[in-house]
């Protein structure tokens, strides 16, 4: 009974973000500026959308709908919006009609499962609900494409091979801690929706907004994206931080460490989504919502494919060879310290957009390398930082309007020629 009142509160809290992508932030309005507003034109609506035994149970004025303990507080918070509901309720009925649903995570560390394990992780945990409470006969099948260190723009150029291959029927973006490094992070956040919401009207995003302990994340930046798609939104934000503010949770409660949440912390960001679930499942079924017939903020990344040693053309290696680079790009080429000819790795391809990933590391032994295409130098890139560890960088060569034909030349950067350097991929699009 007491779950069934709290679903119903936040029905009656929830509400979707309003804004226009066009605008940024300036049109956008939280849940919190909108929730008493919306909570009191929707009581009618509402009341008549659940079932009779949940009306009895659900609070129906002010006074007993802030009688909700701290816990159901912060869940009533982290629904940043709740959406238009059709796509995640069609998915619903898909599984509850016996047949195989396909959800699947892509962001980072987070959503790998940093700090957490394997199975402890809200990824794992929200997939197992699902399967538990709205699957009958068929699978729910679970796909992890967490990955350490990597922004949207990197998520935008291996999606098709770590969850577009996997026909998702829901797709989970989690990169609001990640972003901001790269100047494309954005439109491949964007990009990555409509890709996924395009594949049809019973494909389902849902967008998490994490946060680190500093206050970091790119929710206020992205909401308003969300919003232009409809999406489902939550906001680790808006769940946790007035708690700790209010010195009723310490960081330490969800996190060991500045970004990651501990066990307690993902069984948490689970029940934010499981309940979100069961709001979903309670509500009556939207009409499906029209899918723009463009991007949010204008620069679409939908068609980038992930390009390595087996399907490039090459037409010189240079002093590259072919050699494994991570485990999560192990098609890649490398230049060795002891190649000190400085013979350029060359391709020649027709594209209106390049993106190089390469990787980086703290060892010395790594170096710049440059990048000319057409004969021109586009811009170099340092395999050797301090905060290298081994980890996959994507950085964008040139974003054009046209397909045009290029040649492409990759060589280290004079004086550098004795040095090492790692190309893990390319994201390019015809």
């Amino acid at each position: 009974m007491r779950k069934k009142k709290l679903i119903a509160s936040l029905m009656l809290t929830s509400s979707m973000m309003l804004g226009a992508c066009a605008g940024g932030g300036d049109n956008a309005t939280t849940t919190a500026d909108t929730a008493t507003t919306t909570a009191e034109q929707t009581t009618q609506e509402v009341t008549e959308e659940v079932t009779t035994e949940e009306v009895t149970e659900a609070p129906t004025t002010e006074e007993e709908t802030e009688s909700l303990s701290a816990e159901e507080a912060m869940i009533a918070r982290s629904h940043l919006a709740i959406g238009n509901n059709y796509r995640v309720k069609s998915v619903m009925e898909k599984a509850q009609a016996g047949e195989d649903v396909t959800i699947a995570y892509l962001g980072g560390s987070i959503t790998e499962g940093y700090n957490a394990g394997t199975t402890e992780i809200y990824a794992k945990i929200t997939s197992d609900y699902f399967r538990d409470n709205y699957a009958t006969t068929g699978a729910v099948n679970y796909v992890n494409a967490g990955l350490s260190g990597t922004p949207s723009s990197l998520g935008i150029i291996r999606s098709d091979r770590d969850i577009f291959a996997y026909d998702p029927d829901i797709l989970f973006i989690e990169f609001a801690v990640n972003d901001g490094g790269t100047p494309y992070d954005k439109n491949a956040f964007d990009s990555l929706i409509m890709k996924q919401l395009e594949r049809g009207e019973d494909k389902a995003v849902i967008i998490l907004f994490s946060i680190t302990s500093e206050g970091y994340t790119k929710q206020d930046d992205y909401a308003a994206i969300g919003d232009y798609y409809q999406c489902p939104m939550i906001s680790v934000r808006d769940a946790i931080w007035p708690e700790i503010e209010a010195g009723n949770m310490t960081w330490a409660d969800w996190s060991n460490d500045e970004a990651h949440p501990n066990e307690n912390g993902q069984a948490l960001y689970a029940t934010f989504i499981d309940t979100y679930y069961d709001i979903v499942s309670a509500a009556e079924k939207d009409e499906a919502a029209e899918l723009p017939s463009e991007v949010c903020c204008g620069v679409d990344l939908t068609d980038m494919v992930m390009y390595d040693k087996n399907n490039l053309a090459v037409s010189s290696l240079g002093s590259f060879v072919e050699k494994n680079g991570l485990a999560s790009f192990p098609e890649g080429w490398f230049k060795a310290d002891t190649e000190t000819d400085n013979a350029p790795f060359t391709f020649e391809i027709d594209c209106k957009a390049l993106f190089i990933v390469y990787k980086d590391t703290s060892s010395a032994k790594f170096g710049f390398a440059e990048v000319y295409v057409d004969g021109e130098k586009y811009g170099k890139y340092n395999g050797h930082s301090s905060s290298g560890w081994g980890n996959p960088v994507p950085k964008s060569v040139f974003v054009n309007d046209e397909s045009a034909h290029h040649v492409v030349e990759i060589k280290m950067e004079e004086g550098q020629e004795d040095l090492r350097f790692n190309i893990l991929c390319f994201g390019i699009i015809e």
